[in-house]
């Protein structure tokens, strides 16, 4: 925390807490800025809790806010943490690819609300795999909370690119998957911040640097709501057609 004298911390603990519980009266987006002067009047270290704190209420801002989608298919490419990974916002939607490595990739499609509608995963040159798809997700409300999707056996390539997958339970290995996904936009916005995100040696004619997609307004958005809300594989059910998984977002 710094240098900071209790009563400050005090402060700032009420302050805080009272924007991101919804009870502060007034404009947040001002006292946000009212609270981070104050930060750097007292001294706080850079690095401090209350940063990241107030920076995330300014995500949430804009993950609330309403925004006409307009843009159609573009392509930015780039290494976060040192992977290769392709963001394809399309009007109202996103396309996250991760490449495991030189022949395998994930995709995971969200929606405007952050959602996620399917999974599918690639083995070059040409296996793919619809490994979750949300049902009805053409139609259902983009900011649900509770949901169905099928799904289908998920590749054993998984356990080497993701902690924990190879000693988890089935339901637990597609909360994974599911969560992994919103890691990866989470971990975009942030390297977007530190300016940590690198340029890889081939770009190509069809894609723009992932560096520089903080300034299309609507892929900014669909990625801060992507890295806002979290899933949860609560259980897994029988189906006359695929399994069945049921999702809960928070």
């Amino acid at each position: 925390m710094g240098n900071l004298l209790r009563s400050q911390r005090r402060q700032l603990k009420e302050w805080v807490e009272a924007l991101e519980d919804g009870s502060f009266n007034g404009d947040s987006k001002a006292e946000v800025e009212r609270i981070k002067g104050l930060l750097g009047e007292w001294g706080a270290a850079s690095n401090s809790e209350y940063y990241a704190r107030l920076d995330n209420l300014n995500g949430k801002a804009i993950g609330d806010s309403d925004i006409e989608f307009t843009q159609g298919k573009r392509k930015y490419i780039g290494l976060v943490d040192d992977k290769i990974t392709v963001v394809t916002p399309v009007y109202g939607h996103m396309f996250i690819e991760r490449y495991y490595a030189e022949r395998f990739k994930l995709s995971w499609r969200f929606n405007q609300k952050g959602r996620i509608d399917m999974i599918d995963s690639m083995l070059y040159p040409d296996l793919l795999w619809h490994l979750v798809t949300v049902k009805n997700f053409q139609s259902i409300e983009p900011g649900w909370a509770h949901g169905y999707a099928f799904h289908t056996v998920l590749p054993r390539d998984l356990a080497e690119f993701l902690p924990g997958f190879e000693s988890a339970d089935e339901r637990t290995r597609y909360d994974l998957v599911m969560k992994s996904g919103h890691r990866i936009a989470a971990d975009i916005c942030s390297g977007l911040e530190r300016n940590s995100i690198k340029r890889p040696a081939f770009i190509g004619r069809d894609k723009a640097y992932l560096g520089d997609i903080a300034e299309d307004d609507e892929a900014a958005v669909l990625l801060q709501r992507a890295s806002m809300v979290k899933p949860r594989v609560a259980r897994m059910t029988n189906s006359s057609e695929r399994g069945q998984l049921v999702i809960n977002y928070s």
